[in-house]
Order: structure tokens, then sequence, then C-alpha cells
């Protein structure tokens, strides 16, 4: 490994520390504040956030695909075998559908009730 690429893994690591340094004091600071410290989770975790992410490269099986198309047609391939690969992974067995279910003295009903006119509803 260089020297360039060591003191890059190093600056890396001294802006992780600090950034979790940083983050740590402002939730210690927030814990009396839950709205508060919920709003800077949700802001680290990127949640409500309109930021996408795009995906320049892609890693499978070694190699490495960085054409937008290809990264496209690799992930349309995942998600439209992912059921079948899933379901060729679970073991076979003869057992009823209806065996995985418990007795309960539970009753589920549905009531008959008037349907309002949308004028009727206001």
């Amino acid at each position: 490994m260089g020297a360039i690429q060591e003191n890059e893994e190093s600056d890396k690591q001294c802006y992780q520390i600090s950034e979790k340094h940083y983050y740590s004091e402002k939730l210690e600071k927030l814990k009396s504040n839950p709205r508060e410290t919920w709003k800077l989770i949700n802001e680290l975790s990127s949640r409500n956030s309109n930021k996408t992410s795009v995906v320049s490269e892609l890693k499978i099986d070694g190699e490495t695909v960085t054409s937008s198309h290809e990264i496209a047609d690799k992930f349309n391939e995942y998600f439209t075998k992912i059921g079948e690969t899933f379901a060729n992974s679970l073991e076979q067995t003869n057992r009823q559908p209806e065996s995985y279910l418990s007795s309960t003295d539970k009753v589920f009903q549905i009531y008959n009730h008037r349907v309002l006119k949308p004028s009727q509803s206001y």
C-alpha cells in the first residue's frame, strides 16, 4: 500500500471518529428532547430525504459492471429471479398449508352497515 493510500485511509478513519464523537455529543445534549432526538436520528438515517443514490459500479461474481444499461439489466435480472431463487431454496414438504394454523376461540364478524350516499356523508 502506498503512502498516499495510507494517508487517505488514516484521514477517513479520523473523519469517522470525529463524526461519531460529534453526533454522540449532540445526542447526549438532546436526550431530554425526544422530538429533536428523533429529528436527528431521521436526518442521520436519511429518512425523509429527497436524496437519491446512483449506482455507478456493481461487482457481480468478481466481474465489475459500470455501464448504466448493464447495471439496470443486472438489477432487473436479480429482482425478477429473486422469488424463484427463494422458492427453490426452501425445503420441499408434503405438509398442507392449513397445518401451520392453530385453533383459536376468536371470532371475526362483518356487520351490515347502511351505505351513505355522497351527499349524506358531509
